[in-house]
C-alpha cells in the first residue's frame, strides 16, 4: 500500500496545480488509502479460491475501469462462469459488454437490485474507489477474493488457472510458449454482414488517442472506393471541432451512436480503421479485420497469437491508407 500511496503522490505533484489544489490532491489519495487499509481489514480477505466449493459468487467491477478493462475480463467470467453462478455487479454503461454471455448469470448495476447474503465469495479490487470495499462488506458472509491487477494475487487466487486481467496472460503465454491465452468474447446479436461496410473508428475516450488528421484519411477512403459499392462510417469520440468532409460514401456517427449500436455496427463490417482503444479491442474479439494504430507493446504481442486479420501501423495517415488498403483488401478477399 506504501508504494501505491506513493505512486499518487507524485502522480498528483506531476500536474501543474496550484499549491492548495495539490495539497487538496494528495490529501485525498491519501485519506482513500486508509480508508481501504481498514476496509480490507474488516473484510477478512480470503487469499486462496477453490471453486469447486462455492456455488454463487459475485464479481464487482471496478467504478473507475473502462470498456476494455471489462472485455478483457471475460475470459474470467468464462473460467468462474463454467463452474458455478456468476453475478456481476458493473456500471451500467458497461452492461452492454455481457449482454448474452452464456457464462453470466445476472447483472446488476445497483445496490437495492442485489442479494448480498446470497453469496459465498466475492471478487472485487481493493485498491480501487471506496465504493468497492463497501459492496465486498455487504456479502457479509462471503469469501473475499481482492484481485489488485498484481499478477501474483490473481494466480494465488486459483487452482491450476493461468488467464488473469487485461494482458498479463499475454506476456505469460508468450515466454512461457504455452500459448494458454484465452481470447476476450462478446455475445451481441450481430449485424447481418455488409461486405462493402468500412468503418473508421475516429477516437477514443482517452484525449490522448486519436486519429490525428481525420479528414485527410476519410478523403482518402474516398478517393480509394471511388466508383464502387463501398460505405464508410466513421464512429467514436473526437472533440467538437473535428471536420468531417461532405460525402454522400461517408456517414458520420461521430457521438452520435451508443457504445453498443457501435458495436452491432463493427460486426458487420468488412474492415475496421482506428487508434488502439476499446472499440478496437471489440473489433479484434469479434474477429472482424482491423488496421490498428498507436498500439502498444501489449497489443503487438496479442496480436501475434490471437488474430490473423490484425494489421499494424505506427500512425494512420492518408499516405497509408492509399498505400497498404487496397492490398489488404485484396488479401481479405483472397
Amino acid at each position: 500500500m506504501k508504494y501505491t500511496t506513493r505512486w499518487k503522490l507524485k502522480y498528483a505533484k506531476s500536474y501543474k496545480y496550484n499549491r492548495v489544489t495539490r495539497c487538496a490532491a494528495v490529501l485525498r489519495y491519501i485519506i482513500i488509502d486508509a480508508l481501504n487499509v481498514l476496509l480490507l481489514f474488516l473484510a477478512k480477505k480470503t487469499p486462496s479460491i477453490d471453486l469447486n466449493t462455492h456455488k454463487k459468487i459475485l464479481f464487482i467491477e471496478p467504478q473507475k475501469q473502462g470498456y476494455g478493462d471489462l472485455l478483457f475480463q471475460t475470459p474470467l467470467f468464462q473460467y468462474i462462469g463454467s463452474q458455478c453462478v456468476l453475478d456481476i455487479f458493473c456500471q451500467p454503461k458497461h452492461a452492454c459488454i455481457l449482454e448474452n454471455n452464456p457464462f453470466v448469470m445476472s447483472i446488476f448495476s445497483e445496490d437495492k437490485a442485489v442479494n448480498f447474503n446470497e453469496y459465498d465469495c466475492v471478487f472485487y479490487l481493493s485498491r480501487s474507489t471506496i465504493k468497492e470495499n463497501i459492496l465486498a462488506l455487504k456479502c457479509s458472509s462471503a469469501d473475499k477474493v481482492p484481485l489488485d491487477g498484481d499478477l501474483a494475487i490473481w494466480t494465488a487466487a486459483f487452482r491450476n488457472y493461468s488467464c488473469t486481467k487485461a494482458w498479463q496472460i499475454i506476456f505469460d503465454s508468450i515466454f512461457k510458449k504455452n500459448h494458454t491465452y484465452t481470447q476476450s468474447a462478446l455475445f451481441i446479436d450481430r449485424m447481418q454482414k455488409n461486405d462493402n461496410l468500412i468503418i473508421m473508428v475516429a477516437g477514443t475516450e482517452r484525449k490522448d488517442k486519436g486519429i490525428q488528421n481525420i479528414e485527410e484519411v476519410a478523403q482518402s477512403l474516398c478517393r480509394i472506393f471511388k466508383g464502387t459499392d463501398y460505405t464508410i462510417e466513421i464512429v467514436g469520440k473526437t472533440e467538437e471541432h473535428t471536420t468531417i468532409p461532405t460525402n454522400p460514401r461517408i456517414t458520420n456517427l461521430i457521438n452520435k451512436i451508443s457504445y453498443k449500436e457501435c458495436m452491432e455496427h463493427i460486426s458487420s463490417a468488412r474492415l475496421v480503421i482506428g487508434p488502439e482503444g476499446s472499440l478496437i479491442h471489440v473489433s479484434t474479439s469479434l474477429g472482424t479485420p482491423t488496421i490498428v494504430g498507436e498500439y502498444g507493446r501489449a497489443f503487438k504481442m496479442c496480436s501475434e497469437i490471437t488474430n490473423a486479420n490484425i494489421f499494424l501501423t505506427d500512425t494512420i495517415s492518408a499516405s497509408y491508407i492509399e498505400r497498404s488498403l487496397p492490398k489488404i483488401l485484396d488479401g481479405l478477399h483472397g
